[in-house]
């Protein structure tokens, strides 16, 4: 970094060199040729737009992600089972109770798949072999 000399000792100035620099009339005549900012970006670069409409952007992506958070919270969980289905193992569960010894009959349950139909068909071979 480079440093810095300050100056200590200042050469007077002269009444006439001081006068020189006293033309209001031309610092004037400047002032009023110079671009004036329009009220709109005045608007923008004071420093209470900015801090409240940060505030106001916070407040509503606040408020949109807890209303959003909420209505989740309040909504019932949706089951892939349909209606049908749920009354099917239900039917199936009161059959399970009553029959508690083994029938040869009876299919043997298929092993655990994803695959719904195959549940489906041996749900109803059990409901009608039991009636």
């Amino acid at each position: 970094m480079r440093k810095i000399k300050f100056k200590t000792e200042y050469v007077p100035l002269s009444d006439d060199a001081i006068s020189r620099h006293k033309d209001f009339d031309q610092l004037m005549s400047i002032y009023v040729a110079a671009p004036k900012i329009n009220w709109f970006k005045r608007f923008l670069k004071n420093k209470w737009t900015m801090f409240g409409g940060g505030l106001m952007t916070g407040a509503i992506i606040t408020s949109l992600l807890w209303f959003n958070h909420t209505t989740e919270i309040n909504q019932p969980a949706t089951t892939s089972l349909s209606q049908t289905e749920k009354i099917q193992v239900e039917e199936t569960k009161k059959e399970n109770q009553v029959n508690t010894v083994p029938d040869k009959t009876v299919a043997a349950q298929p092993e655990a798949t994803n695959n719904s139909t195959e549940e489906k068909i041996w749900r109803r071979r059990l409901h009608l072999q039991s009636r």
